[in-house]
C-alpha cells in the first residue's frame, strides 16, 4: 500500500516522499527500491539533526514500539555519528507498548489526549530510565507518542521529535527547490 501510495504521489507530481511512521522504516529500503521517488528517511534524517547540534550527553533514551525497538533501526543510524541509543528493559517496553496500543486506554484508541493510565505508564519509564541510565535526552520514536506525548514530560527531559524534525526538513527543502526555480 505504501508503495502504490508513493507511485500514485509521484504520478502526480511529487518531489519527494516520506514515510511518517517510525515502524514501517523497517521496510524503508525495500519501499525505496520499488519507487522512482526521492524519499527522506526519518531516522537518517533524526541522528543527522542530532549530530548537528552536538549535544553534551552521546547518550538518548528511545520510546518506541517493540517492533522498532528490536529492529535496531535508531541504534544504527545514531551509532554512526558516535551516539549510543539507550532502549528500554522489556518491562518498561512492555510499559511504553501498553501506552500506544492500549485497548481502552492507550494513545491509538483515545488520540491525541493521553489518558491517565498511558500518562502514568510513560511518567514511570521516563522515571526508570533516567534513573537507571541519567538520560537527559529522548527520542519519541512513534508517531503516537509525538502527537499525546504528556506535557510535564516534555519539561523535564530534551525531547527529539522525529516527526517534528522531518516537517522541518521537508518544509526547508520545498522552500530551496522553490527558490532554485
Amino acid at each position: 500500500m505504501m508503495v502504490d501510495a508513493l507511485k500514485k504521489l509521484k504520478s502526480q507530481g511529487a518531489d519527494f516522499g516520506v514515510i511518517a511512521c517510525n515502524t514501517a522504516h523497517i521496510y524503508f529500503d525495500e519501499i525505496a527500491s520499488k519507487v522512482d521517488l526521492p524519499l527522506i528517511n526519518m531516522i537518517e534524517n533524526t541522528a543527522k539533526c542530532v549530530a548537528s547540534q552536538a549535544l553534551e550527553c552521546p547518550k538518548i533514551g528511545l520510546l518506541a514500539t517493540t517492533a522498532t525497538i528490536k529492529s535496531g533501526l535508531y541504534s544504527r543510524h545514531f551509532n554512526s555519528y558516535g551516539i549510543e541509543i539507550i532502549v528500554p528493559t522489556d518491562k518498561e517496553q512492555t510499559l511504553i507498548s501498553s501506552a500506544i496500543f492500549g485497548s481502552e486506554f492507550g494513545i491509538k484508541a483515545t488520540g491525541t489526549t493521553p489518558s491517565a493510565i498511558a500518562e502514568q505508564n510513560l511518567t514511570e519509564i521516563t522515571d526508570r530510565l533516567r534513573e537507571r541510565t541519567d538520560v537527559q535526552h529522548l527520542i519519541l520514536g512513534c508517531t503516537e507518542l509525538s502527537f499525546a506525548f504528556p506535557t510535564h514530560l516534555r519539561e523535564t527531559f530534551h525531547i527529539i521529535d522525529p516527526i517534528e524534525l522531518l516537517a522541518q526538513y521537508c518544509l526547508m527543502r520545498t522552500v530551496l527547490q522553490t527558490n532554485s526555480l
